[in-house]
């Protein structure tokens, strides 16, 4: 596979061999890594080589980028072969902050999370699991530092989601964390953008359960995954506190 990309006045061009396998855990994509002038970027070629894929991610990103949505800054539609693909940056390389979803290694297993080390071991080969998840659920946070704080700020976006009439569902969260320490604060930024779903028929109070509901999977996912069994269930407690409170 070779690729030729003209982004942003720059032509960058990768053979196969450059183009390190990053996840194809996804159920829609296979995603890639390049590196090139020491810059990363992620490019992620639809499984089904379907146009509409690709227009549906460019749509989402679009509209996240008019709400002012934490998400990637960098966004190209380009061509692999004669494949429309998608590029961005890659969030987590060379950062001190690593953004994770517990999706990525769950959607194709249902293992158990205490089976889970057994699994990035036994791994079908064609099956390929991120590097960032493996790293997280293998060195998990202990203490988070802005458990509460964090929450207030989701619920002030799902809000503001909700009167927009879109509907955000969790696989569409990658949680951030500082990437060489068990305590840390919380971060979030979509990334996948394939389940974004407008709802203009839909009331107010319907799609903010809905995004609440959505939000609280991504984060029980999370801490289920990601955070030390110590304080695993105080945290868990809390979310679901912080559900209850304010579903409509």
């Amino acid at each position: 596979m070779a690729l030729t990309i003209n982004y942003n006045n720059l032509m960058l061009e990768f053979q196969s061999k450059e183009m390190y396998l990053l996840s194809s855990n996804s159920a829609v994509w296979d995603i890639y890594r390049v590196v090139q002038f020491d810059k990363a970027y992620v490019i992620r070629i639809p499984k089904r080589r379907t146009e509409s894929t690709v227009e549906v991610f460019e749509k989402n990103y679009l509209k996240l980028i008019e709400l002012k949505i934490p998400t990637v800054k960098i966004f190209a539609r380009i061509k692999v072969d004669e494949f429309d693909a998608i590029l961005t940056e890659d969030i987590n390389y060379d950062s001190e902050i690593i953004y994770v979803t517990y999706n990525s290694i769950n959607s194709e297993t249902q293992r158990k999370v205490e089976l889970l080390s057994a699994f990035f071991f036994q791994n079908k080969k064609s099956e390929k699991t991120s590097d960032y998840e493996e790293y997280r659920f293998s060195n998990k946070i202990v203490d988070i530092l802005n458990f509460q704080g964090f929450l207030e700020e989701i619920i002030t976006m799902l809000k503001y989601v909700s009167g927009e009439k879109y509907v955000i569902e969790f696989d569409s969260y990658f949680i951030g964390t500082q990437k060489n320490t068990s305590k840390s604060k919380l971060d979030y930024k979509i990334i996948d953008l394939d389940h974004i779903f407008h709802r203009p028929d839909d009331t107010y109070d319907k799609i903010l359960i809905n995004n609440i509901y959505e939000f609280y999977r991504a984060l029980s996912g999370f801490i289920d995954y990601f955070i030390a069994p110590i304080n695993r269930n105080i945290y868990l407690n809390q979310l679901k506190n912080w559900k209850d409170t304010y579903e409509p």
